[in-house]
Order: structure tokens, then C-alpha cells, then sequence
């Protein structure tokens, strides 16, 4: 689906939200601030719904983010959620929209992150860990990871 057929859908989802009196996500995705990549095509979803009559991109609560990392250290800074808000910005700031440059700034970094997915599947090029390694890595029971990834989500502010 193209991000013309996904904004069209989104209308229908920005209209049940608020007959139902919920919050939106945006579509989840993972970081990537390579075309094509998870936060360039939000970054453009974002500026499509906004220049579409409409969408409105400022029903968008939280961003929905996915990461498959468990060490404490990929979440911090300049970790996945700083570099994801700077991707996102920097494909907004290059369209051309009704927003200045500032007001991007505000709607991208005003926003936490609803992280809904994490795991330790691409760790170490994913070498097929099971659930229980997986477990202790993402609590930090295991030496060299930290704290692991549900500490940094449970006292992070962004999140």
C-alpha cells in the first residue's frame, strides 16, 4: 500500500477513533532514516495527512515504534528514540507544507513513543536466541546488556 492509499484509510481510522473517544498511534514502524525506511515513510505519511483536507496529522498522539534490541545502550542516547525523532524531522522539514520549519520541531519532538514491539531477534545478527535468553537479555540478567531494554522503557520520559 502507498502512502496516497494509506492516508486515505487513515481518515476512516481518525474517524473511528474519535466517535470511540481513543487516542491514535501512528502506524507502527521500526527506525530507518534511509528512503523507503521505517521513519523517512512516516515522515512522509505524517506530511501527506497534513496537506490533505481531511487527515489531521495532529490526532497522532504517539509515534508507534518497533525495536528489536535489548541491550540497554541501543535505547539511550543518542539511541533509537533521538535518532528516530530526528529522522522523522528531517523529512518533514523538506516538504512543503502549511508548518514552518518550528512548528515541525514542536510536532515531532512534542510526541513520546509507544514502543509495542521488542525482542532480542536482531541482536548479534539474530542468531536464532530462544525465549528465555531473550527474557533474561531484556531484564538484564545477563552480563552485557545493561539493565536491558524494559528498564529503559519502564523510566525513559519518551516512552
Amino acid at each position: 500500500m502507498n502512502i496516497t492509499d494509506y492516508v486515505e484509510a487513515w481518515i476512516h481510522i481518525q474517524r473511528a477513533a474519535a466517535e470511540n473517544d481513543l487516542q491514535l498511534l501512528s502506524p507502527s514502524v521500526r527506525r530507518g532514516e534511509n528512503v523507503g525506511e521505517e521513519a523517512w515513510w512516516l515522515g512522509n505519511f505524517i506530511a501527506e495527512c497534513d496537506a490533505h483536507p481531511d487527515c489531521d496529522a495532529d490526532l497522532i498522539a504517539y509515534f508507534d515504534l518497533h525495536f528489536y534490541r535489548c541491550d540497554e545502550d541501543a535505547w539511550n542516547d543518542p539511541g533509537i528514540f533521538s535518532e528516530t525523532y530526528d529522522d522523522i524531522f528531517a523529512v518533514l522539514q523538506v516538504h512543503g507544507t502549511t508548518r514552518s520549519h518550528f512548528e515541525w520541531i514542536d510536532y515531532v519532538y512534542q510526541r513520546q513513543f509507544w514502543v509495542s514491539e521488542t525482542s532480542c531477534s536482531q541482536e548479534n545478527g539474530g542468531n536464532g536466541r530462544n525465549n528465555v535468553d531473550s527474557c533474561l537479555r531484556i531484564t538484564g540478567q545477563v552480563d552485557g546488556w545493561g539493565r536491558g531494554s524494559v528498564y529503559v522503557l519502564d523510566n525513559d520520559p519518551r516512552v
